[in-house]
């Protein structure tokens, strides 16, 4: 993850992840593809391991590019983590977090579970049986959900 001036261009923070590259001739962009930043000016990233970090930048000891700290990780679909494996499925691909007006964390996976992470860490998710294509919060709990096969209003 990089960021950048905005005006000059000039890379002013990183922090180092690897994303596996498949070959299938196509993009995915899950996995650190989509996030946001919170009320606090942090990153909220849903890495392809399968967590969910808080990343604030924090200021290079030598001076140069600045870094980031985690503030937070919930291990969401990650190797024993708080959404196991749908039957039928080999892995659980975390794909995009969106905040709400309250405070969670919403999260989706390419395999069809969504979910949200309370502000005091608690993850809850529901597997639609159905892969996710895009969706969008909606305060105070909703969520509207475009799959392979529907459109939807989950609460």
């Amino acid at each position: 993850m990089v960021t950048i001036d905005r005006n000059t261009l000039q890379i002013l923070a990183f922090y180092p992840f690897l994303k596996p590259v498949q070959n299938t001739g196509t993009v995915d962009f899950g996995g650190a593809g989509y996030f946001y930043q919170d009320d606090k000016y942090r990153m909220v990233v849903a890495m392809p391991d399968g967590h969910v970090l808080i990343l604030r930048r924090s200021p290079s000891k030598a001076g140069g590019i600045d870094g980031y700290t985690v503030d937070a990780d919930y291990n969401v679909t990650g190797t024993d983590g708080a959404v196991p494996v749908p039957n039928g499925a080999t892995s659980l691909d975390l794909y995009a977090v969106v905040p709400d007006k309250v405070g969670n964390i919403w999260f989706t996976t390419a395999q069809g579970v969504v979910g949200t992470i309370t502000p005091g860490g608690t993850i809850r998710w529901v597997n639609l049986n159905d892969p996710y294509n895009t969706g969008q919060p909606q305060p105070p709990a909703r969520w509207w959900i475009r799959s392979d096969r529907q459109f939807a209003l989950y609460r």
